[in-house]
């Protein structure tokens, strides 16, 4: 299995195209998940408003780092053993 930072950085052209067209579709701010825990990633965006009540303390860490810089994609990377924010700026 590939390691979160390697597939990051191997389809990091393709994220920002997924990040961009999904926030233009969507009319608003949102995050890119990408699961690695299998021998296929899987990547989705969630625009902010459809996210749970699960995901209260993701949701609010990015709209905070939302109004610190209105540029950027916002990531959530995690496979079995780790997961973390990644933020590109645009």
């Amino acid at each position: 299995m590939e390691s979160i930072e390697s597939f990051f950085k191997k389809n990091l052209r393709e994220l920002v195209q997924v990040y961009l067209s999904e926030k233009l579709r969507h009319k608003e701010i949102g995050i890119v998940f990408i699961n690695t825990n299998k021998s296929e990633s899987n990547v989705y965006f969630v625009p902010i408003s459809l996210f749970d009540k699960e995901q209260e303390e993701l949701k609010t860490d990015v709209i905070e780092r939302h109004k610190n810089s209105k540029n950027t994609a916002f990531f959530y990377v995690f496979d079995d053993n780790d997961s973390k924010i990644i933020e590109i700026e645009l």
